[in-house]
């Protein structure tokens, strides 16, 4: 009995041991890969990527087709833990029509929610764009498509799921862009089975995209390349808009002009105290406006220009995040960290080669990386 007593701590201490090893085993196994291969077909190019839960990721875009040439929508799922593709689905066009492509991706319960952009011809001055929403099973089975009748020619700003559906924020035009016509913003309601209940409408002009918005109930902000309606009260307020917009009442609550139009890239995203912050490149600088939540200006501020491009914009801790392609070097991308109050760059990272897509998630940047000259896709995470 004394040797079984004095061997029992022994046996405990191995048995601490052996549970802290497979707890720490089981917590890294929690944690995705820096970087796997996906797989998908050669010619797929991702145009998003979404967090759909459960460490997955869907991943709009579409096939290019060498032979015609044109594109045609693909929607690819993701498992980042089983570090694989859980399914492949293609999303077909009208076949009078001649191309479309997956642009955005959500989840509600079970199934899933694509939106494609369909082109109807292959001259861009006789093509309109139309906007088509599919359910897919949680297999990946198509069920079934609806067109998003507002208008001749539609793109969106904002496509989302809640408790009790699907909401979609774009704009719209009685004509073609290139033809002009008379252009709206819209917010339309949709149920799981995709039947429109409600939308709204304000012909006051629309946001170019890509562009951010925020719904919340009967309150939307957005921000955006805004395109006015010619001959309209306000046509010359051409150029990058930030406006909160009161839908019960189908009118704005104020609107903001912070950079002139044609600016070599721009986007903006929102802060922690309900300002936004813009972000633009200029020549030679990189600038930063932040609009606080009266629409007001509050400051403008600019550092040296180290990207050319805004590919995503993030915040954490306080901080602006920016993904963007380095200046000179196409393949190569950037993670900024910005102060907001001071304008100055806190942190640049190298992230590698660059992305079609790129996405914030939590405590990670996720991009999906075609590497030039090879067949590989990537799906790599980098750490925030």
């Amino acid at each position: 009995m004394k040797k079984l007593r004095t061997l029992l701590p022994v046996f405990l201490s191995a048995f601490v041991a052996l549970i802290a090893v497979n707890a720490g085993y089981a917590f890294a196994a929690s944690t995705p890969p820096a970087e796997f291969v996906v797989d998908v077909p050669e010619e797929f190019f991702a145009a998003s990527i979404a967090s759909v839960g459960d460490g997955r990721y869907c991943v709009s875009g579409y096939i290019f087709h060498d032979d015609v040439p044109n594109n045609s929508a693909m929607v690819v799922l993701v498992d980042a833990h089983a570090r694989r593709v859980l399914w492949k689905t293609d999303i077909p066009y009208a076949k009078d029509h001649y191309e479309n492509s997956s642009v955005d991706c959500v989840r509600s319960g079970e199934f899933y929610y694509v939106l494609t952009q369909e082109r109807t011809d292959s001259l861009e001055a006789q093509s309109d764009t139309l906007l088509v929403m599919s359910k897919i099973s949680s297999a990946g089975k198509l069920l079934k498509s609806q067109r998003v009748d507002v208008g001749r020619d539609v793109w969106p700003n904002l496509f989302q799921a809640g408790p009790e559906g699907l909401s979609l924020v774009g704009g719209a035009s009685t004509d073609s862009i290139d033809r002009g016509g008379k252009r709206s913003l819209f917010v339309a309601h949709f149920d799981r089975d995709l039947s429109r209940t409600q939308l709204v409408v304000l012909p006051t002009g629309a946001f170019w995209d890509p562009s951010y918005a925020k719904l919340d109930g009967t309150s939307l902000t957005i921000a955006g390349g805004f395109l006015p309606n010619e001959h309209a009260k306000g046509a010359a307020n051409e150029g990058y808009a930030v406006s909160k917009i009161d839908l019960s009442r189908a009118r704005y609550v104020w609107s903001t002009f912070v950079a002139p139009p044609n600016r070599q890239a721009q986007g903006a995203v929102s802060l922690p105290d309900g300002s936004m912050a813009y972000v633009g490149v200029g020549d030679d600088r990189l600038l930063l406006s932040v609009i606080d939540a009266s629409g007001h200006v509050a400051r403008r501020l600019s550092a040296p220009r180290t990207i050319c491009s805004v590919d995503a914009l993030g915040v954490k801790d306080g901080k602006v995040q920016i993904v963007g392609t380095r200046c000179g070097e196409t393949h190569s991308m950037l993670l900024l960290d910005i102060d907001p109050t001071s304008g100055t760059v806190l942190a640049s990272r190298d992230i590698g080669d660059g992305a079609g897509a790129v996405s914030f998630d939590d405590d990670a940047v996720w991009m999906f990386v075609g590497k030039p000259g090879s067949d590989r896709k990537l799906f790599r995470r980098v750490a925030r």
